[in-house]
């Protein structure tokens, strides 16, 4: 039993760390290295209309390579507006609002029609769509077009671009939602965007970056400087908690079965002196003993791990459908269990039963 808990502890542990690992190292579809994210939330920073002037101040560093902005993180959007697909149903779709530069910051092309301009700064009425929000759009316009419904509107919508069908914008354990973006004035946006070059002291322009906000008087407790990268790891946060859980309880598990497996090995290499003496005088060898203990009790691991894969399977199988973005958990995870719980435990059979196999049968016989 314990032996069994251990191996399923153990494949579930492995294929919850291959998941959080493909989450976190999937391609997105944009760049996201040598990135500080900046986010300010004093509402004062906003009203006096700073961002452009604090743009400019981080870009008077010789270590910075761009600056862009946006209204909130990355993957998040402060508001929304619904599309109609039917006469009963209706789709939200996310409203981000980013600077004109923002999809070149980050390495976004833009496949169909063009990017935002600085011509296009405050314009509400131009939008990009990424490629669901393009694909629920027209579902829209042919509901629209089949109800003859006719919007009015002060300026009308402009679609000026549609984002690459690669783009992932919604965390990897989401369906990706359909997205508008729109082209705002700077003082509106409040989380902003610095790509370095790859040679610089991250924590040392983390204290440029703090006098520069200081500058603006901004409260220490209103504003966050990280590194992007781990703002994408923070998404995933539950699941490497998950997978530390899982592995402390597979590391107890291990220690109880082979505290049993040890006590076990003791009493019976004692219970069975007499029996190791006789085989020695009749011509068995230390390897021969050694493979008699060892064979057992990989006999029985065997038996325990073809057990446990069935049941770990079917953990890993239910777990992994709240991901749309599902990790390939291939066959190594099921060996690498198997094969470390074996040496373990044929480590210790074997130097339990190496002083057994090695004593003089005269002094046994003697002792018996």
């Amino acid at each position: 039993v314990q032996f069994t808990r251990s191996l399923v502890l153990i494949i579930t542990t492995l294929a919850f760390f291959v998941q959080y690992r493909h989450l976190t190292k999937y391609d997105l579809g944009f760049k996201t290295d040598n990135i500080v994210q900046v986010m300010i939330t004093d509402v004062s920073f906003r009203n006096k209309r700073s961002g452009e002037r604090f743009i400019t101040a981080l870009e008077s560093s010789a270590n910075v390579v761009d600056v862009t902005a946006k209204s909130g993180d990355f993957f998040s959007s402060g508001m929304s507006e619904r599309i109609m697909i039917d006469n009963e149903n209706s789709i939200p779709v996310e409203v981000r609002d980013v600077r004109h530069n923002f999809f070149q910051f980050f390495g976004i092309p833009v496949n169909f029609g063009r990017d935002f301009t600085p011509s296009d700064s405050g314009k509400e009425h131009i939008f990009i769509y990424n490629k669901v929000g393009l694909d629920y759009q027209q579902k829209q316009d042919e509901y629209f077009a089949k109800r003859k419904v006719i919007k009015a509107y002060r300026n009308e919508p402009e679609l000026i671009g549609v984002l690459d069908d690669k783009l992932l914008v919604t965390p990897l354990n989401e369906e990706q939602k359909p997205i508008q973006y729109r082209c705002a004035d700077t003082f509106d946006l409040f989380t902003f965007y610095i790509r370095l070059h790859p040679s610089v002291d991250v924590a040392q322009f983390s204290e440029f970056v703090r006098q520069k906000i200081e500058e603006f008087e901004v409260d220490a407790e209103k504003y966050e400087i990280s590194m992007f990268e781990d703002t994408i790891a923070k998404l995933y946060s539950h699941t490497r908690k998950q997978t530390v859980l899982l592995a402390l309880f597979s590391v107890l598990s291990i220690v109880i079965s082979l505290m049993g497996v040890f006590g076990i090995i003791i009493f019976e290499t004692q219970f069975r002196r007499k029996e190791i003496a006789i085989r020695r005088v009749f011509g068995s060898t230390t390897s021969g003993l050694l493979w008699m203990f060892n064979s057992r009790y990989g006999e029985i691991v065997m038996a325990c791990f073809l057990l446990s894969v069935p049941v770990a399977y079917y953990i890993i199988h239910e777990w992994q459908k709240s991901f749309v973005y599902k990790a390939p958990i291939g066959w190594w995870v099921y060996v690498s269990a198997l094969a470390l719980v074996l040496l373990i435990t044929l480590s210790l059979v074997t130097s339990r039963s190496w002083r057994a196999a090695n004593e003089n049968p005269a002094d046994v016989v003697k002792g018996e």
